[in-house]
């Protein structure tokens, strides 16, 4: 696990800046990132020169396009490719959902890419082994544990390592194959017709 997260701070090191991902259909999505630019941005912009906020995502509503200034770039829609890049070159993927239930599919892409995560017990919701994968943190919070963990980059390597490790063990198309091997047999039982 340290190999990796030695890795993952090598390749941190080299990306700057924050993402944000998901569509704005979803209105905790419009409420989340109205919060955390208005909120938290104007505590990063001050402690950490030079900081940039990416809101990726369709469909973004008058409010949300309206964030767009010297230290936010609203993407509206990117296609796969270009959502690829950008979570190549974010430092830290923030997840500040304040209302909302259930596994959110933005954690596990983020997740997936390899990318670490900032978020709050609501983005953080229903993830298998959370605590280790990611920084939780609560909203009141969340602009001083960013500026803490943005430039730790053996902490961020260390989220990295967990979340591909999470992601391998219940996320992936081996995880679900393993899952299915469990079950089938029980299946197979019971759809065998009676003597």
């Amino acid at each position: 696990m340290r190999r990796g997260a030695d890795a993952a701070a090598d390749r941190l090191a080299t990306s700057g800046g924050l993402l944000f991902v998901g569509g704005f259909r979803h209105p905790p999505n419009v409420e989340a990132v109205l919060w955390f630019c208005r909120e938290v941005m104007p505590v990063l912009v001050e402690r950490l020169p030079g900081i940039h906020l990416t809101i990726a995502g369709s469909h973004p509503p008058a409010e949300v396009s309206a964030l767009a200034g010297p230290d936010v770039t609203v993407t509206g829609y990117v296609s796969d490719e270009e959502l690829e890049k950008l979570y190549r070159k974010s430092r830290l993927v923030v997840v500040p959902l304040l209302t909302g239930g259930g596994i959110k599919g933005k954690v596990i892409e983020a997740l997936s890419h390899a990318v670490p995560i900032v978020t709050t017990p609501t983005g953080a919701e229903g993830i298998l082994e959370a605590e280790t994968a990611m920084h939780i943190v609560s909203p009141d919070r969340f602009a001083e544990d960013l500026v803490a963990i943005y430039n730790d980059l053996d902490r961020l390597g260390e989220l990295v390592a967990r979340g591909s490790y999470i992601i391998e063990k219940y996320y992936s198309f081996t995880a679900l194959r393993r899952s299915l091997e469990l079950e089938i047999p029980f299946l197979r039982h019971e759809q065998q017709p009676m003597a």
